[in-house]
This record gives structure tokens, C-alpha cells and sequence, in this order.
């Protein structure tokens, strides 16, 4: 009936409580957002939000600056989509996400793409309804680690410039960091 019911439940542990909890979102059916059917890849899902969520995203209704939206486009190409792009966004576990998780070198890389992928999968929980949780939910953001980070040397510079194929917007950026240390 659409309507929220918050009757308290004695469940035996936080385990019996997402069971049933998941358990009724699979009895409500196919709720979600309208042309987002439960099968939805995230692939699919990254196109969605490109279109409708983040124009309407930034701070005060504003749209999200263009130099964030490529940044953005930039995770999703490089990391999110070849990890994940073609998979169910409702098959994607935690323990997968820690995996693709150690898959990416640079610490802040990883930062920048872990809040991106939850915050996606966030939107598909809430508001959305694709999916009953996000496998973000359980994870804690990667720390920044300052025994990871180090200097590079010019050669490591241009390999990461050559290998990496950033964008070409952000190449400058990378050789201005590169040399301030």
C-alpha cells in the first residue's frame, strides 16, 4: 500500500532482521524508478544518473561544476564501468567492492572512485529503489595512507601519463602535481 509500518520486530540477530527485511522488498515486486527494471545493470544505472541525477546535483540545486563532471566521467570510464559495468547492480557484494577496491594504486584515486561508486549505488537505494542496500553500506572509505603516497620520479611521471591515458585535460594538472612534490 505504499505506506511505512514500524512495528518492533524481536529478531533474533541483525542477520534474521536483513534477511526479513530483504525478504519484503522481493515481495513488493518491481518498484523502482519507471524504465529501471531490478535486472538493471550498473552500466545501464551510470547512464541514468548521468542524464537525470547529475545535472540536478550540486550544492543549492545547482548543476555540478563541468571540471567535477569529467572527473566523474573519468572514474566511471577508467575504474567503475570495466569493473563492474556489465553486472547486475543488484548481484554486487561488499566483498567485491573490496576487491576492485585493491585493484586501483593510487590511494587518491581510490578515494575519489570509492565515493563516486557509493555514492551511485546510494541513489539507487534512496531515492530510487533499484536496489534493497548498497554493498557500500558495510565499508568504511579507504584511509589516506601517507607511507603509500610518494614522489614520483619523471620517469614514473610519463609512464603513469603514457599507461594511465588521462584525459587530456588532466594531463597538464598531473605535471604541475608531479612537480610540486
Amino acid at each position: 500500500d505504499g505506506t511505512r509500518h514500524n512495528k518492533k520486530s524481536k529478531h533474533r540477530s541483525q542477520r534474521d532482521a536483513e534477511a526479513r527485511r530483504r525478504a519484503l522488498v522481493r515481495d513488493r515486486g518491481d518498484f523502482g524508478t519507471p524504465g529501471m527494471a531490478s535486472g538493471t545493470t550498473v552500466n545501464a544505472w551510470a547512464n541514468f544518473a548521468r542524464e537525470y541525477i547529475w545535472p540536478r546535483s550540486g550544492r543549492g540545486g545547482k548543476p555540478i561544476a563541468k571540471t567535477t563532471l569529467r572527473q566523474y566521467e573519468w572514474i566511471l570510464a577508467d575504474y567503475i564501468l570495466p569493473a563492474f559495468g556489465s553486472r547486475e547492480i543488484g548481484s554486487i557484494t561488499a566483498i567485491d567492492v573490496e576487491m576492485w577496491m585493491s585493484t586501483i594504486p593510487l590511494p587518491s584515486v581510490r578515494q575519489a572512485a570509492f565515493r563516486l561508486a557509493k555514492s551511485l549505488f546510494s541513489k539507487a537505494v534512496k531515492p530510487y529503489r533499484i536496489i534493497p542496500y548498497s554493498p557500500f553500506e558495510a565499508l568504511e572509505p579507504p584511509a589516506f595512507d601517507p607511507e603509500e603516497s610518494c614522489i614520483l620520479t619523471p620517469a614514473e611521471v610519463a609512464r603513469v601519463l603514457r599507461d594511465g591515458n588521462p584525459p587530456d585535460w588532466l594531463q597538464g594538472m598531473i605535471r604541475v602535481a608531479a612537480g610540486c612534490g
